[in-house]
């Protein structure tokens, strides 16, 4: 309904004027029906498992133990650079896949680091139906039974609990991809360049890498680099302002983590090479339609590499053949988001060709390790929902001269949300078993010293590790579970030149740290001759010790030469490479907080 002018006269007095607009309601029907069914969906969030210390297995000891080691060093009052527990010691700003200033962090240092992943798997699809209800709402305008309908079929698709139930757990923030697109729009959509948008966006992007989800950010890297294309095809410095700025903040805001990390990969590189995988287009359209228990997902795909959790991203039949017949009302507007489809469709499909889209990518660093490359599912979900809905919205339009063609359509699109609510939430990895293993935190619990010490290995208790088994023990694991290249030089408990974790190289004297923490070492040692104190831990550049006193590397280890008498030594390790990142995101944040507010002025 168009803006409607009334004008009021009274005697000779000049008209009063005001115009009546029609407002659009808030969306909350929508918001209703999408957190409606999220309770629905997650419901085996009460159940006795996933309220106590139960644990899961696969990789739930790898993220839990990545937690863990973050708590422990934030509860010490240290920024966590250093983890000792695990392959001789490693640093932890350069692992990407640790989870740094998000709230899954803050969660476990309030409850604990089981729980706090367990309470962030609710948290995250409660922030993804916000994040859809945003974009499909109030962004891109939709009918809320649309909007509903698109919202819960990318926030409660199959692919996060596939994931979830191998313990992928840094995969959660895929449910801000549809908040992050909606920035997108709404940045590039203003008259003018506001800033407020455009740091949102980089912050939500940045949320992604801190929150461990590497593939995420590259997922976003390339989706947002097709949009933008579009963006550039009638190129002016306006355009190119913002992108510029949305770049500018976003690199900003990830430099805390992708500038250590990239620097250790580079050096190091890692266990994961690229995949040269091909999937057919039928095997595509099971990963979307195949459900979790189907034969399919039993094992493995015939012929690929990887389990059944890369591969599920399950949506069902309707929204797929829904697309289909609503292709007449594809318009001209809408080939961005169509050729982004198409790009995650084809990447999905692997190196199929040497100048296959997947194929080129590998050669771009950072994506040549890809593992499987239908992990590009959610782009290409993403991109899915939202032509179903830009079709969806036409199609409705139909009936506005049309009353009972209104209703009729109105039906279909309520009776499409109730049947896709029930076969996602049948037909999805069923996330109730996920800690129906009967190990329980407290039951690995075997050793009571306090004093760290260093084991080849642990026998396993299911899961695909024994790491926080080990940290719960105080034990450091030589032969950890880690993707990234990394060579333990330490020598384990049991083995014929084992001297202890601290001990003095000319004499073979064990001694003890009068300050031992994550980050963080002081000695006080006697010595009648010059001496060299050995740590058995890895040696890593950014090893410091205090006063006239030298970290050094001797056989890989960390060790300090010694001088005959008292020697007070504080050894400590810093990220040079992270604290840079730290200055770098912090610096961006202060500066795109400043043109906020400074533009709202």
């Amino acid at each position: 309904m168009p803006p409607v002018k009334i004008c009021l006269q009274s005697g000779g007095l000049s008209p009063t004027c005001f115009v009546l607009r029609t407002v659009r309601a808030p969306g909350a029907f929508s918001l209703v029906l999408i957190l409606s069914y999220a309770v629905y969906f997650l419901r085996f969030v009460g159940l006795p498992s996933w309220r106590d210390d139960s644990m899961g297995l696969d990789d739930w000891d790898q993220h839990t133990f990545y937690l863990e080691a973050v708590i422990r060093s934030i509860k010490a009052f240290q920024v966590p650079f250093w983890n000792p527990y695990y392959n001789g010691g490693m640093p932890i700003l350069e692992n990407p896949q640790v989870r740094l200033f998000t709230p899954t962090v803050w969660f476990g240092l309030i409850a604990g680091s089981v729980s706090g992943l367990k309470l962030s798997v609710p948290f995250y699809y409660l922030i993804g139906c916000l994040s859809g209800w945003y974009l499909f709402d109030r962004t891109l305008k939709f009918n809320p039974i649309v909007s509903a309908i698109c919202t819960i079929t990318f926030v409660f698709s199959g692919f996060l609990p596939q994931h979830l139930f191998a313990g992928h757990t840094n995969y959660m923030t895929v449910q801000l991809f549809p908040l992050i697109y909606a920035l997108f729009i709404r940045f590039n959509a203003a008259g003018q360049l506001r800033f407020a948008p455009g740091l949102a966006f980089a912050l939500c992007f940045a949320w992604v890498v801190w929150d461990g989800f590497i593939y995420g950010f590259l997922f976003l890297v390339v989706f947002f680099s097709i949009l933008s294309i579009f963006e550039l095809r009638k190129p002016n410095a306006e355009t190119a302002l913002k992108l510029g700025t949305l770049v500018l903040f976003t690199l900003g805001l990830v430099a805390v983590r992708i500038i250590p990390a990239s620097a250790f990969y580079l050096q190091q590189g890692a266990y994961t090479t690229g995949t040269h995988e091909i999937l057919t287009p039928l095997e595509i359209l099971k990963t979307f339609t195949a459900t979790a228990q189907h034969p399919v997902f039993a094992k493995n795909i015939a012929a690929q590499a990887h389990n059944w959790w890369e591969y599920g991203n399950y949506i069902g039949i309707v929204p797929i053949v829904s697309l289909l017949l609503l292709v007449p009302f594809l318009r001209k507007k809408d080939m961005p988001i169509l050729a982004g489809l198409i790009l995650a469709l084809t990447l999905m499909s692997g190196e199929f060709h040497p100048l296959s889209p997947a194929s080129l990518v590998s050669k771009i660093p950072g994506f040549g390790g890809m593992r499987c490359h239908a992990r590009w599912g959610p782009i290409a979900l993403l991109c899915l929902v939202v032509l179903l809905g830009s079709l969806a919205e036409r199609a409705l339009s139909l009936g506005e001269k049309r009353t009972w063609l209104k209703y009729l359509l109105h039906l279909v699109s309520i009776c499409a949300f109730l049947y896709l609510g029930y076969d996602l939430r049948t037909n999805r990895k069923p996330l109730i078993a996920v800690f129906e293993t009967g190990v329980h935190e407290r039951s690995l619990i075997f050793r009571q010293d306090q004093n760290l010490v260093t084991v080849a290995s642990l026998p396993g208790y299911g899961a695909a590790s024994a790491q926080f088994q080990a940290m719960l023990n105080h034990m450091s694991l030589r032969e950890g579970y880690e993707m990234l290249n990394w060579k333990a030089r330490v020598t384990a408990q049991g083995e014929p030149g084992y001297k202890g974790e601290f001990y003095l190289q000319g004499t073979g004297k064990s001694v003890v740290p009068r300050v031992w923490s994550m980050n963080r070492m002081e000695f006080e040692i006697e010595s009648h001759t010059p001496d060299t104190l050995v740590i058995n831990q890895n040696f890593y550049p950014g090893w410091k010790a205090s006063g006239d006193y030298s970290a050094t590397s001797l056989d890989g280890l960390i060790s300090v030469q010694l001088k005959p008498g008292k020697n007070l030594v504080t050894l400590s390790y810093v990220s040079y490479l992270g604290v840079l990142g730290m200055v770098v995101s912090i610096a961006t944040l202060i500066i795109g907080a400043f043109l906020v507010f400074r533009r709202r002025r």
